[in-house]
């Protein structure tokens, strides 16, 4: 379980590296998230995150992923 949990924190930590420039020059929200996604890289490579606690947080941030694209393509306009 420690190995798959290394794994899933090398590869959060090279998505986090790559989006690095990115996320600084699109603002507030991109940090935020950002933000989030380096917490549970670092939770995860502390243990302090379970496996499954990191299943549960990938699944909350997917859920909310679509929630927004859903709502940014719905047609409603101000």
């Amino acid at each position: 379980m420690r190995t798959s949990g290394i794994v899933i924190a090398g590869v959060m930590m090279a998505g986090l590296k790559a989006g690095t420039v990115v996320a600084a020059e699109a603002g507030p929200i991109n940090r935020r998230e950002h933000r989030q996604v380096r917490r549970i890289v670092h939770g995860v490579r502390s243990g302090a995150l379970t496996n499954r606690e990191y299943l549960r947080l990938q699944r909350a941030l997917n859920r909310a992923n679509r929630h927004i694209y859903r709502q940014t393509h719905d047609r409603q306009r101000q």
